[in-house]
């Protein structure tokens, strides 16, 4: 039954919860190392993922994990002297995974919008002497 009349300051002093959505989970199909990073992102931002970015999400997972696995290969092969071609072509491919990377991050509205503000100049009567 409805309150009839003004709201007691009782009533009025108590804030109602609002309900916590379930985390998104991620998809069967990734790795583990994928699914960390997933928890990782989605965690950090408990209300800014829903549903329709789960695709885009897991992709972004995964190009981390590949990213993260040429530059294993590629310090490897930079630690031995053998410097082939096999090196040059593993960093095109790590080239590549880091663009993919920065556009899906900013589709995912994962990069900082704008930078912080400059704090302003101190003044010269401010300290006090």
């Amino acid at each position: 039954m409805i309150q009839r009349g003004r709201k007691s300051q009782a009533s009025l002093s108590l804030i109602p919860l609002a309900e916590r959505e379930p985390e998104l989970e991620p998809p069967d199909h990734l790795s583990a190392e994928a699914r960390e990073i997933w928890l990782e992102i989605v965690r950090s931002r408990p209300r800014q993922f829903h549903a329709v970015d789960r695709t885009l999400l897991g992709v972004y997972c995964a190009h981390c994990v590949t990213l993260r696995l040429l530059s294993d290969q590629i310090a490897r092969l930079e630690a031995s002297t053998d410097l082939s071609p096999l090196l040059d072509r593993l960093l095109k491919m790590r080239a590549r995974e880091s663009a993919s990377l920065s556009r899906l991050a900013s589709k995912l509205r994962l990069l900082p919008t704008k930078a912080e503000p400059p704090l302003p100049p101190s003044l010269p009567w401010a300290d006090g002497r």
